[in-house]
């Protein structure tokens, strides 16, 4: 059993923050999608300074967004599962897994989406299908630096990192050191990431995660919304359009009771609204 060490900084998952500009957001054009995470920004108001970057995180970020296929990163990522299945070994040996690590951490900084996913799996201690043999204890500062990997996959596209995410800031649960309390700003952020990403993640793949369907994900962001708190401001306007929204998934999923009851929701969240003074 391989134990890992890592020195990094403490701060290394506070890179991201809710309103982080779109890669794409200096080609002179707006989108759709840009339009909506615009209106989105404008909900959530400004930035906690609290996820301010104190390492080049953003440079980290880039490279995962448009050098994730780099032939460098995956030769590496190949290296690194080639020594954790034993290709290089001999008969009576045991595998190479300070190599298999070594070259998976290299993938990483060449921005690899899957090793980055992978690393963040690991120190997050989250099931995953390669290198069970490597154990990384269970401390603040490695549960601190897997959210941050976690952060530069949900930033990648990965829609799974999207919704960890958003659930470990709806119950401040698992964020380690730089997140001391649930944030439901981040959280409605990364909901609504997660809703809207329809297209492949940086890697070009799309996880559907059904186990997390989007009526489900709506409807979560809808609470938020109509409770307000930790850091967001209440909107029963929008959580109601969420409800609405939630409830027209359902239906198309054949859901009608779960429908019916969030077209409920709605409804009473639109009666909270109060009326503007004449």
């Amino acid at each position: 059993m391989l134990h890992i060490r890592c020195e990094m900084p403490s701060d290394f998952g506070r890179y991201r923050t809710v309103s982080g500009e779109s890669s794409d957001s200096d080609r002179g054009t707006t989108t759709q999608e840009e339009e909506r995470q615009l209106l989105m920004q404008a909900r959530l108001k400004h930035r906690p300074s609290s996820v301010a970057a104190q390492i080049d995180m953003n440079s980290l970020r880039e490279i995962a967004n448009k050098n994730y296929g780099s032939i460098l990163g995956m030769v590496h990522l190949s290296l690194s599962k080639y020594h954790e299945c034993g290709r290089f070994k001999d008969d009576n040996e045991e595998c190479d897994m300070e190599a298999a690590m070594f070259h998976l951490k290299q993938a990483v900084s060449c921005g690899v989406l899957e090793a980055i996913q992978l690393m963040a799996r690991l120190y997050l201690k989250l099931p995953t299908d390669i290198m069970s043999e490597v154990e990384i204890k269970d401390t603040p500062q490695n549960i601190t630096i897997g959210i941050g990997y976690m952060l530069q996959a949900a930033d990648a596209g990965d829609r799974s990192a999207m919704i960890h995410m958003a659930k470990a800031f709806d119950s401040g649960l698992g964020l380690g050191d730089n997140y001391p309390s649930c944030n439901w700003k981040e959280a409605a952020y990364w909901f609504d990431r997660a809703i809207h990403t329809e297209s492949s993640d940086a890697s070009g793949e799309y996880d559907s995660t059904m186990e997390d369907p989007q009526y489900i994900l709506m409807a979560k962001q809808a609470d938020l919304w109509r409770q307000g708190g930790n850091e967001l401001e209440k909107d029963a306007s929008y959580a109601g359009e969420l409800y609405s929204s939630a409830a027209d998934a359902a239906q198309g999923e054949g859901k009608g009771r779960l429908a019916s009851k969030y077209y409920a929701l709605a409804e009473e969240c639109w009666g909270e609204v109060e009326e503007p003074e004449e």
